[in-house]
């Protein structure tokens, strides 16, 4: 009879509890790698015969390949039947909450398998440590679940068995954990103790076996839940101990050299004072904790003991990159965006918004502030903050509390180990996330007075630090604005009017004594001008990143970077359902929360599907992973609360490992145990001596010995060319090369591939106009892109200069000069070392014809294929940004074609032609620049033409021609984009050229010159 019962046990519906077969699956695999490893090791590969092949090249065996397999399949119809049975006791002894509740810490100890199954998607080679410590997790709750059974604790609620059992297993690696701290700590304290990774690995041992032992006696004098609640309270805030000493990974790592370690980032004594006070507040608030431990009744408050601020430091360490020398970023575009904004105020008080237009915001100038802060200030201190844990200290210490305070510590925790760290776009993210939860919050609790409070204070504050995503922001929660709105005229008036006293008087304020006002509407005129434009300036169509990832099946990569697509359809009907079927209290709650997050995401698709870069996961990605690994979170937790909390942690797991660690690889147990014993070896490295070559910024670096070349190149030229006081303006979107050499950017962004709408480019020429820079940056031939766009992206900028300053060639460059500076420039025949090469000989005095060739090259445009197309088709929405300067003759004079009818022409023979006379409108270049005209070829949908002129100025021209690619329809043919278009006078003729042979037959018609409305009048 005995022997039954397991049987009858086993064969108890449901026969498959799915909890139990994840488990089993886990750990049978792993019994199965084991054996066939412990094979492998022991048992060598027998020969019958002297056999060669790949195995004795290699050494190999085969059996453990049929070990493995053998051995998973034995050991998972063993350990499944055996988590039956272990269930079965717990709910016999324990109680069927007991049994749900250890199935929930199950599914919780899986959480790390999870990521490391997201992971698996996106490398080829993912680390097992994920699948170990999730191994561990559960060995550690089947230890402390048989320990209830043979206690035979009678638990009255699931949150009792989760708080004893949950409580026990959390305590491991939080003793692990402040091993490590320790050792770090001492490792940053003094550098003359040097230690290896073995010793690591002993401090976090010993924790654990200390922690190990003390569970063992707790387990042992357990009684009841209760009691053993209250002796686990304690522990728990105990083990916290350690991890506020994790704020010392703020410290550089440290180099190594000959007299042994030795600090290689210059930073100063502010960061001993950050970690100082981090530390300082984390340990208050640990010790606040600790001292009401004894206060907590309920079996849930056993993890209230857990400090927010103490784990912020423990997930800076996690998360941080082994950080080696600071290489210098060759990309002078995109890191110069964070270089300027902090340089320019502190430097030459540009007033962020109005002298300075920041990228993304204020956000641009946190990585500078923290750089000037806590470092020197140089290109070093820049690239020791960016992407480093210092960087995500604000943003992880005002979300994770918030975020705690919401959906509870540890799922906020598992969120941000997910999320991508901070930076350049995620901080944003964690803000904008921080803010929703603080007004949902107050909505909830209808304070209706501090919820208006809260949100005028934090629209204007997301717009200034984010103008794109602060402006989602504030649309997306003006519902609930309303409302509150609503109700606080209804219940709260008087203090309404309290309130309202206080935001003018607080407005008023900062008005006269701060230039806020000033920002924010520079921020909010930034935001709207670049969001009328965003799409067409940086867009790529999706379909032409197809095939571009080539680990994944294009709709596998397409369905992972747009995923939030998918979630919010999810949201929506999630919403629809607790609409209908909640009751009035968790309904208010639930649309407080998921309202605002599904306006946000449908408020995303035009920012997030704007750029959609082949092979990378580009905005999509990062929209996909703010909505995922945050967002979701919180709608998933509002709405199943605790009934379902680990199966939804499961799913960010699962779901959000895959877009998070998309981005940044994910925590692994040599990166923990490494970080304390990290050095730097700069033997070998092109470090640079800032003060010897004129460019102290540069002083600690390592750089690209042609980038600094370059540099140093662009520096003589400077020095011959300005006097103190002046500046340059750079067309190569070369941001990072102000900041280099020390002069601010003459107009309000650094690169122009950023002044797009045409109210920024008319700012700019005022600033120029105002005070033009004697110098301008045109062109670079060592890295020279295939087609300069200023002259049609940044077109009244590129107006400006070629109509004021003379082309000069100067080594590898391409500059306009004022007039009476060019000749300052002889003086650098000498002036620059010959590092490479010498200079090769300069272009300056040089006549009418070879400054328009240097012209060609400066401002060389690749074939405008369909840009006449693409424009000719909005005619109806860009007739009002033109006017029209007049109406061509419609009788051209034909060479090498003849008329078919009407307006239909037909090529006869070599070198066609069609000639219009323009003489009669009397006009330069300068005055029209646009040429429309209708185009249909009669067998294809598209041809190739050439466009050339005659002016009085010049006569005719070989080098007067622009081709493009039309499509039938409508053209507009930017002629004044060349510059022998734009600065000839008395244009007299206009030639069209068919080129394509395939289109023999076309039409032509409708020729009109037009001006850009905007330069009409000039």
């Amino acid at each position: 009879m005995n022997l039954l019962r397991p049987l009858q046990t086993l064969l108890r519906p449901p026969l498959l509890v799915w909890e139990h077969v994840l488990v089993s699956l886990v750990l049978a695999t792993l019994l199965g790698r084991a054996i066939a490893a412990l094979n492998s090791g022991l048992f060598p590969q027998k020969y019958p015969q002297l056999i060669v092949g790949e195995l004795a090249w290699e050494v190999g065996s085969k059996s453990p390949d049929y070990l493995i397999l053998a051995g998973f399949l034995v050991a998972f119809f063993l350990v499944y039947p055996g988590l039956r049975l272990l269930s079965a006791a717990i709910e016999q002894t324990n109680g069927s909450v007991a049994e749900e509740a250890f199935r929930q810490l199950l599914l919780y100890a899986l959480i790390p398998i999870g990521l490391w199954i997201s992971y698996s998607c996106l490398s080829n080679d993912p680390t097992l440590d994920l699948i170990l410590f999730s191994t561990v997790l559960l060995l550690l709750v089947l230890a402390f679940a048989g320990a209830a059974l043979v206690k035979r604790l009678e638990t009255s609620s699931k949150a009792d068995y989760v708080a004893s059992v949950g409580g026990s297993v959390l305590l491991v690696p939080l003793a692990l954990f402040n091993g490590v701290a320790l050792m770090l700590a001492l490792s940053r304290l003094n550098l003359a103790w040097q230690f290896q990774i073995g010793a690591v690995i002993l401090a976090a041992g010993v924790g654990v076996g200390v922690a190990i032992a003390g569970l063992i006696v707790l387990w042992l004098r357990a009684v009841s839940h209760f009691e053993l609640q209250k002796q686990l309270r304690f522990c728990l805030g105990l083990a916290q101990i350690g991890l506020p000493l994790y704020f010392f990974a703020l410290l550089p790592t440290p180099w190594i050299g000959e007299q042994g370690r030795f600090w290689g980032d210059r930073f100063t004594p502010a960061l001993y004072g950050l970690i100082a006070v981090l530390m300082a507040i984390s340990y208050l608030d640990w010790g606040k904790r600790l001292r009401r431990q004894r206060d907590f009744k309920q079996p849930t408050d056993l993890f209230l003991v857990l400090s927010p601020l103490c784990l912020v430091g423990l997930l800076l360490y996690i998360k941080m990159p082994i950080a080696g020398a600071n290489f210098l970023n060759p990309d002078d575009y995109h890191w110069g965006e964070f270089l300027l904004p902090w340089w320019l105020w502190q430097t030459f008080h540009y007033v962020p918004f109005q002298d300075y237009e920041p990228a993304r915001g204020l956000v641009n100038y946190v990585p500078g502030l923290f750089a000037n802060l806590f470092f020197s200030g140089d290109a070093a201190s820049y690239l020791a903050v960016a992407s480093k844990p210092i960087l995500s200290v604000p943003y992880f210490a005002i979300a994770l509390p918030i975020l705690a305070n919401t959906i509870g510590l540890l799922p906020a925790f598992l969120a941000l180990i997910v999320m991508p760290s901070p930076g350049g776009l995620f901080e944003i993210d964690l803000l904008v996330t921080a803010g929703l939860c603080l007004l949902a919050n107050a909505f909830v609790v209808q304070h209706w007075v501090r919820y208006l409070v809260t949100w005028l204070a934090l629209c204007p504050l997301l717009i200034l630090f984010a103008p794109g995503n602060g402006g989602l922001f504030t649309i997306a929660t003006f519902p609930l604005t309303a409302i509150a709105l609503y109700q606080t005229r209804r219940l709260e008036r008087r203090y309404l009017l309290r309130g309202a006293i206080v935001v003018v008087g607080v407005a008023l304020v900062l008005i006269v004594f701060t230039p806020l006002d000033q920002m924010l509407l520079g921020a909010i005129r930034y935001g709207l001008e670049q969001s009328s434009l965003n799409s067409v300036a940086y867009g790529y169509e999706w379909f032409k990143s197809r095939g571009s990832q080539t680990f994944l099946s294009y709709s596998l990569w397409e369905l992972v970077r747009a995923s939030w697509i998918v979630i919010t359809v999810g949201l929506g009907l999630l919403t629809y359902q607790v609409v209908l079927q909640r009751e009035r209290v968790q309904r208010s709650r639930f649309l407080a929360f998921t309202v605002p997050v599904l306006l946000i995401a449908v408020l995303l698709i035009p920012r997030a599907a704007g750029r959609i870069d082949p092979g990378s996961l580009s905005r999509l990605g990062q929209t996909s992973a703010w909505i995922i690994c945050l967002l979701l979170p919180i709608v998933l937790m509002i709405t199943f609360e605790r009934r379902g909390r680990a199966v939804s942690l499961l799913g960010i797991a699962l779901v959000g490992g895959l877009l998070g660690f998309g981005f940044e690889a994910p925590p692994s147990f040599e990166r923990i145990m490494q970080q304390p014993v990290a050095v730097v070896n700069p033997i070998g490295l092109n470090l640079v001596n800032g003060a010897a070559i004129g460019l102290p910024v540069l002083d600690g670096v390592v750089a690209d010995p042609a980038h600094l070349l370059r540099l140093q190149k662009v520096k003589a030229i400077m020095n011959a060319v300005l006097e103190p006081g002046e500046t340059y303006l750079d067309l190569t979107n070369r941001n990072a090369q102000y900041f280099y050499l020390g002069y601010p950017p003459p107009i309000q962004a650094g690169a122009v591939y950023n002044v797009i709408h045409k109210n920024q480019q008319l700012r700019a020429v005022q600033r120029l106009q105002t005070n033009p820079p004697p110098v301008v940056f045109a062109a670079d031939a060592a890295s020279r892109l295939s087609g300069n766009q200023v002259a049609l992206r940044s077109h009244l900028i590129y107006r400006y200069v070629v109509e004021n300053y003379v082309p000069v060639a100067v080594d590898q460059f391409l500059l306009l000069v004022q007039p009476d500076r060019v000749q300052r420039l002889k003086a650098l025949q000498n002036a620059i070392p010959a590092v490479d090469a010498p200079l090769i000989p300069m272009v300056l005095d040089a006549d009418a014809s070879t400054r328009m060739t240097l012209l060609d090259y400066a401002f060389e445009l690749p074939q405008l294929d369909g840009v006449p197309s693409s424009w000719g088709r909005s005619f109806g929405s860009l007739k009002s940004t033109m006017r029209k300067v007049g109406e061509v003759d419609a009788k051209p004079a034909l060479n090498g074609v003849e008329t078919v009818n009407g307006d239909r022409y037909k090529v006869t023979s070599a070198n066609p032609r069609l000639t219009l006379d323009v003489s009669a409108l009397n006009v330069n270049g300068r005055d029209t620049g646009l040429l429309v005209f209708d185009f249909a070829c009669k067998k294809r949908s598209k041809g190739q033409l050439a466009i050339r002129w005659q002016s009085t100025s010049v006569g005719s021209d070989p080098e007067a021609v622009m081709q493009l690619t039309p499509r039938n329809g409508k053209q507009i043919v930017p002629l004044d984009a060349a510059p022998r278009w734009l600065l000839a006078k008395g244009i007299q003729t206009v030639s069209v050229e068919p080129l394509d042979p395939a289109c023999t037959e076309f039409s032509l018609s409708n020729f009109s010159l037009y001006q850009r409305a905007e330069v009409a009048n000039n």
